[in-house]
């Protein structure tokens, strides 16, 4: 799919690490079956996106100096959820400008994070959204053409961690690098998520 990459053990231990000492010290949210943090850019995050992008070596993944950054934890779920992040699109107020790349770095439990480049549809003889096996210390970028993409985190391999995640972490901890230069001194705002968010698409679930 033009304009999405995926960076297979792109973080190093050492590099998971760091990122999971900068979600213990943030506050995080409880929200259904995560817990989220929405907050200004840092640099050590920065340095890991461009290296990201120079990485992906696409002339449609540009450098970009991001403003904001949006964390997740996914808490370890039994029974499963049957989707822990329903199929959208991020084209909301807080989900970056134009179609400059959005980043992303997983840390702790793997996931399968689904992707279709238009809403899904359950149509017989129709190809099914493409599934990545998104792992530990791995990154996904898409842009350009793919930055309307649609996505859904599936499930999440409880106990698949190669590192040992510190209480409450235990789970799936995800980065997502944004560029919202409007909304630089407005964060507390987006700390949780308000229903009245603006966003073109809902959160849907294929019947």
């Amino acid at each position: 799919m033009r304009g999405l990459v995926h960076l297979r053990q792109f973080l190093t231990p050492c590099e998971q690490r760091a990122l999971v000492a900068l979600a213990q010290r943030q506050p995080l949210a409880e929200h259904a079956f995560r817990r989220r943090y929405y907050g200004a850019i840092v640099p050590p995050l920065q340095a890991l996106a461009d290296r990201a992008l120079a990485a992906a070596s696409d002339p449609l993944l540009p450098r970009v100096d991001y403003t904001h950054y949006i964390l997740l934890h996914y808490l370890p779920i039994h029974p499963p959820p049957e989707f822990y992040i329903p199929w959208h699109c991020d084209n909301g107020q807080n989900d970056g400008d134009a179609d400059y790349p959005i980043v992303s770095f997983s840390v702790g439990d793997s996931c399968t994070l689904l992707v279709s480049p238009s809403k899904p549809r359950l149509v017989r003889g129709s190809p099914q959204a493409q599934a990545l096996p998104y792992e530990s210390g791995d990154a996904v970028i898409w842009g350009g053409p793919a930055r309307g993409l649609w996505h859904a985190v599936k499930d999440v391999l409880p106990n698949s961690s190669p590192l040992p995640l510190p209480l409450p972490l235990v789970g799936r901890i995800n980065f997502t690098l944004r560029c919202t230069p409007q909304l630089i001194g407005h964060e507390e705002q987006f700390r949780e998520i308000p229903n009245s968010l603006p966003k073109r698409n809902r959160f849907y679930r294929l019947q």
